[in-house]
C-alpha cells in the first residue's frame, strides 16, 4: 500500500510524492528533490522534528496527505592545493583550479557523469573523493595522493 506525502520548501514549492509504507525517508527525500529544483538535507515532521533517513514512512508514522519540511542542502566549497571542489544544491559537482596542476584535481572531467546525487566532499593535498547519496565513492585527481580508489572499490 502507499501514500501521498508532500515535501515543502520555505517558498512554498513542493512536491507530492507516492511512497510505500516500508519506504525510507531517505527514499521520499531523493523522490522529492527533482521536482523541487534543489538538493534535500533533511525533512522535518509537522511536530518539527527531524526525521531520520534511515526511518521508513510506516516507523515516522507518515499518513496519506502529510506535508513535510524541507531543508535545503547548502552549497559547499572544498579546496585542495592547486583545485576547488563547488558541490551545489542540486548534488552535482564543479571543479576549477591552477591551469598548471591539472591532475590536482581541478579536471573532473573523466568522472563528472558519476558526480551527480553528491552527499559529500573532501580533499587530500591533490584529490578529491565524493560520498554520493547511495553511499558509492567517486574520487578523482593525483593518483598518489587518493584520486584512484579502483583497487578499494570495493570496500569503499
Amino acid at each position: 500500500m502507499s501514500i501521498l506525502v508532500a515535501v515543502a520548501l520555505l517558498s512554498g514549492r513542493k512536491s507530492v510524492v507516492e511512497v510505500a509504507f516500508d519506504s525510507t525517508i531517505d527514499d521520499l527525500r531523493q523522490r522529492a528533490q527533482p521536482d523541487l529544483g534543489t538538493g534535500v538535507s533533511k525533512l522535518i515532521s509537522v511536530a518539527g522534528e527531524v526525521l531520520p533517513l534511515s526511518l521508513t514512512v510506516a516507523q515516522a508514522g507518515l499518513q496519506n496527505g502529510d506535508t513535510l519540511g524541507a531543508i535545503v542542502r547548502r552549497e559547499e566549497l572544498v579546496p585542495s592545493r592547486g583545485a576547488f571542489a563547488l558541490l551545489r544544491a542540486n548534488g552535482s559537482v564543479l571543479t576549477w583550479g591552477h591551469p598548471t596542476y591539472p591532475s590536482y584535481g581541478a579536471d573532473s572531467s573523466v568522472v563528472q557523469e558519476q558526480l551527480r546525487n553528491v552527499r559529500k566532499i573532501s580533499a587530500s593535498s591533490c584529490a578529491f573523493a565524493a560520498i554520493l547519496d547511495d553511499g558509492s565513492v567517486v574520487t578523482w585527481g593525483d593518483l598518489e595522493s587518493g584520486g584512484d580508489s579502483s583497487r578499494v572499490q570495493s570496500r569503499l
